[in-house]
């Protein structure tokens, strides 16, 4: 039995004593040990997220490259003792003219390139932004094949030109073997960089 209100409607100590009561808040015990738990928690977790690779990185980099460091100054054949000789091994090295030459072709194809390789990058996105270019969009295609050439077929094509009855002889009117003689090969690698690198660093400002 239920009851009405004057105007028919329940009374509202009805609806009232037919809810339940809310569940009580969960309160934890020991606040401060659970807030210290999730600070450790949030602490450790980005450490947890990098352990991979600080693993990997330590096992497959770090400790190889610091018993390499540790046998540069020994002689070990992986079989007998190791002999620690101090820095005879660095010595020998610097002696050796086949590294030496190692050395100066590095610098050689490092430093050279560089001056070609930008001037050149410069002045071919200088003319194609001109004003004064026309067929901008032909020239830029032009200027960025070489990039997308396959490398066999780059090296099969320069190795034509630079043949000794090549096109790079007959222009210049010269018999240069460039394929055989070693400062001259040096200087078509050069080239061959020069002309592959400079549609990449080719600087368009819009």
């Amino acid at each position: 039995m239920s009851l009405v209100g004057a105007h028919g409607a329940p009374a509202m100590g009805a609806e009232a004593s037919s809810r339940k009561p809310d569940p009580p808040a969960i309160v934890p015990s020991h606040p401060r040990l659970h807030s210290r738990r999730r600070g450790w928690a949030d602490r450790l977790a980005p450490y947890l997220f990098i352990a991979p690779f600080l693993l990997s990185f330590i096992a497959f980099f770090a400790l190889p490259s610091l018993a390499s460091l540790a046998l540069s100054f020994a002689r070990y054949d992986g079989v007998s003792a190791v002999q620690w000789v101090g820095i005879q091994n660095y010595r020998s090295l610097f002696e050796d003219p086949v590294f030496r030459q190692a050395v100066e072709n590095t610098l050689f194809f490092w430093l050279v390139p560089m001056v070609p390789l930008l001037g050149g990058a410069l002045g071919l996105a200088l003319l194609v932004r001109s004003k004064m270019a026309k067929w901008q969009s032909f020239h830029r295609t032009l200027i960025f094949v070489p990039q997308v050439m396959a490398p066999v077929a780059a090296a099969l094509v320069w190795r034509v030109m630079l043949s000794n009855n090549g096109i790079v002889n007959s222009v210049l009117h010269t018999k240069i073997q460039w394929l055989l003689d070693p400062r001259a090969v040096k200087w078509g690698v050069v080239r061959t960089l020069t002309h592959s690198g400079a549609s990449t660093s080719k600087m368009c400002p819009e």
